[in-house]
């Protein structure tokens, strides 16, 4: 793997939003309960989602035998204020980062709430992220261009999209099309109508949605949560402008995000609707052609596979 002295066996239980939610944690904890009973297997353990860390750590206190080093990588936890949930997951991630079964915790950005309560000997800040879709580099080599909407909003998490609502009703001569939850849907019902919402766009018709539109919306709603970063990647490969809700992770992830102009930071909504009214298609695209060549030379697989490896290798092989 990259050169190094690691061998990696990969295990995969596919386990997207659109499953139902019971059927989606009974992958995460068949993915555990594996990791725990073959861990003797192995030098070294790597999750790679915060609910399977969740149970391993659940199921290695039950059964602690041929404990090895582990690392979860992408802690993001959004702290809601009276959910008793919201407190227990809290708790348990931070009871899960903290404990003997787990030697290093990746988070992405210094301003999730989990930050400050994981052991600084224990925490790591990994903000570098890779995403590359094959199907949109298909559809890149096959020029094909049919423009569905203006603007698109999509994503499953931390998305205001009462947000989107207003924007489309205050521009009602532009075409605005939205991938959500069907939870989202119904809070944000009536639908303007100029506005498609989607409670189904999953996997490549989401990404069918992001190629034929002309720009990219993320608005976000808590500005301390580390989202988006995977929509935002899916833009910039697909050559959109990314128009986004200013916040506090950003910077961890693009340093030089105040000099780029393809992914457009914004305060408030009427000056989302200023910028987006001073824009002509054409600009859109030159934007758009922009945000394809960042993507290609900052978002290469290399060094963020490379990053991997230096933490197994410096934070677990030893």
């Amino acid at each position: 793997m990259l050169d190094r002295e690691v061998e990696l066996h990969a295990l995969v239980r596919p386990a997207s939003v659109a499953m139902p939610l019971l059927l989606r944690h009974i992958e995460y904890f068949r993915l555990a309960t594996y990791a725990v009973f073959s861990r003797r297997r192995y030098d070294a353990l790597f999750i790679w989602q915060q609910y399977v860390g969740i149970y391993y750590y659940l199921i290695s206190i039950i059964f602690p035998f041929y404990n090895r080093p582990c690392c979860v990588y992408y802690f993001i936890y959004r702290a809601e204020k009276g959910s008793i949930v919201s407190h227990v997951k809290g708790y348990l991630l931070a009871r899960m980062a903290n404990s003997k079964f787990v030697q290093k915790a990746i988070i992405l950005s210094r301003c999730d709430a989990l930050y400050s309560k994981i052991n600084a000997e224990k925490r790591m800040q990994f903000s570098t992220y890779t995403e590359k879709s094959s199907y949109i580099e298909n559809r890149i080599r096959q020029n094909i261009k049919v423009y569905g909407s203006d603007y698109f909003s999509g994503g499953w998490s931390n998305r205001d999209y009462f947000a989107v609502k207003r924007l489309a009703e205050m521009m009602g001569d532009k075409k605005f099309s939205v991938a959500c939850l069907p939870k989202d849907k119904i809070q944000i019902s009536p639908i303007p109508g100029n506005m498609q919402v989607y409670c189904d766009a999953f996997g490549e018709t989401f990404e069918d949605l992001i190629l034929s539109s002309k720009a990219v919306i993320l608005p976000i709603e808590d500005l301390n949560v580390t989202s988006g970063q995977i929509v935002c990647l899916r833009a910039l490969q697909s050559a959109k402008p990314v128009f986004m809700t200013r916040n506090n992770f950003i910077a961890d992830w693009m340093p030089d995000i105040e000099s780029v102009r393809f992914l457009v930071m914004y305060d408030r909504l009427e000056e989302l609707h200023a910028i987006l009214s001073s824009l002509t298609d054409e600009d859109l695209r030159e934007l758009g052609v922009q945000a394809r060549e960042y993507y290609l030379s900052h978002f290469d697989e290399y060094p963020f596979y490379r990053g991997i490896a230096d933490v197994i290798e410096s934070g677990l092989l030893f």
